[in-house]
């Protein structure tokens, strides 16, 4: 069942989440301070193992091993005393004998019990994505297109101050970096993305040919040819982080601001955004094509090497993933970071430009250079999404301006999206 839950202060700590530096936590709690609860939202979604099991044999095969693997490491270990509970707990943890073939199972029966999709191309050695997880960004993204538009299709904001010409939704979504998967455009194409709306279409980049045409596979199980399209973009080239010196109000009030965007868009001729609105306006035959939205989840590591060590505690290997989903130069923050520049220099080509993170550490950076650059709170949204054990973190911002004919004042809001799964789900 996905709910979106309320961060009060009340919500209470996890006692045994590990201690945080004193300066860190001022940090996180100084840079969360203005994020206010709002109210829960439930969907009738809930995963149950033992059902799904009775419907896809694929999934119970793969179940019912993981579930031996279970079994057999519990009898190896025995009952010494020499282990401690905490070792048999990492031991024999859910989670540490899952593998591919299990979590591929998993993604079909998901996908093909709630979502009527099928996923018949998922190589080995690339990432098989969760559901769940996927899903929330999904809905936030929906959540945040809803709040600033009405049912006529008219954003309650205007593109400048300056500007009176009024906006209207495109129907259209960009997705950087769709995966052998495709699974954010697959999920986008659904009726709880696009509430039946035909008019919505979706474009997906890669960097990886391979990928480009498992995705299309995937793409074509579903007949989904006219709703979804993946492109092939170049690969981000550069040995070091950009570093800019600008604001929006520099931008915005000085004679040089062509020049400074030009300046920006040179520096981003291979970033993933960059590359992908230039992909896009090509395909769409236009100047400067819109988007309601832009998503991206990207990669985590900065270097192969990390990507491929051992996980701390446990020793778990690392997910499969192929480099090209795992690593990017500055590792998540750098990708944010190419993001949000590139979003300068296109500005209202996107109306929200949107990432999930896996550290709350990153939010908080991209958070800093937002503001520092200029953005205040009426432009910036934050989501916290939890699944099982794990919790993500999710920051959009846009460049539309408060309308009079708003419902309300665009405020920054902390969401807490939690997506539960029965019991036999860790």
């Amino acid at each position: 069942m996905e709910t979106i839950e309320s961060n009060s202060p009340s919500s209470g700590k996890n006692a045994s989440a590990p201690r945080k530096s004193k300066k860190r936590k001022r940090s996180l709690a100084n840079a969360a301070a203005s994020f206010p609860p709002i109210s829960q939202v439930k969907s009738s979604i809930h995963p149950d193992f033992t059902v799904l099991a009775k419907s896809y044999p694929d999934f119970k095969q793969q179940w019912d091993k993981l579930k031996k693997r279970q079994k057999s490491e519990r009898k190896g270990s025995g009952d010494s005393e020499k282990i401690s509970s905490t070792s048999k707990s990492k031991k024999m943890s859910f989670s540490s004998h899952v593998n591919f073939k299990f979590n591929c199972a998993l993604t079909r029966a998901i996908l093909d019990q709630y979502f009527h999709l099928s996923l018949p191309s998922m190589p080995e050695g690339h990432l098989c994505p969760p559901v769940p997880n996927r899903f929330n960004y999904v809905l936030w993204v929906k959540q945040l297109i809803e709040e600033s538009s009405n049912k006529s299709g008219d954003y309650f904001a205007e593109q400048e101050p300056e500007q009176d010409q009024s906006r209207k939704l495109s129907h259209r979504g960009l997705v950087l970096g769709t995966g052998s998967s495709c699974i954010y455009p697959l999920l986008l194409s659904r009726y709880q993305f696009t509430s039946k709306n035909s008019s919505w279409h979706f474009i997906g980049t890669e960097i990886d040919p391979d990928s480009v045409q498992r995705a299309q596979e995937n793409i074509n199980a579903n007949e989904l040819q006219n709703k979804i399209n993946v492109l092939m973009v170049v690969p981000t080239i550069r040995g070091a982080a950009r570093t800019v010196d600008f604001t929006l109000e520099k931008l915005r009030s000085s004679i040089n601001s062509e020049i400074l965007e030009e300046e920006m868009a040179d520096m981003g001729r291979t970033t993933p955004l960059y590359t992908a609105a230039k992909a896009a306006n090509t395909y769409y035959s236009e100047e400067l094509c819109k988007f309601d939205f832009c998503m991206a989840n990207p990669p985590f590591y900065s270097s192969e090497e990390e990507a491929t060590h051992s996980r701390k505690g446990d020793d778990r290997h690392r997910t499969d993933m192929s480099p090209n989903e795992s690593v990017y130069p500055g590792g998540e923050v750098g990708f944010a970071l190419d993001m949000l520049y590139d979003s300068v220099t296109l500005r209202n080509q996107v109306t929200w430009y949107s990432l999930m993170l896996s550290r709350k550490a990153s939010l908080v950076k991209v958070v800093q250079e937002l503001k520092r650059i200029g953005f205040d709170q009426s432009s910036i949204r934050t989501v916290e999404f939890h699944q099982g054990n794990a919790t993500r973190w999710g920051i959009a911002w846009t460049f539309l301006f408060p309308s009079i004919h708003s419902p309300g004042e665009f405020i920054l809001l902390k969401w807490k999206y939690v997506f539960h799964l029965d019991k036999h789900q860790a």
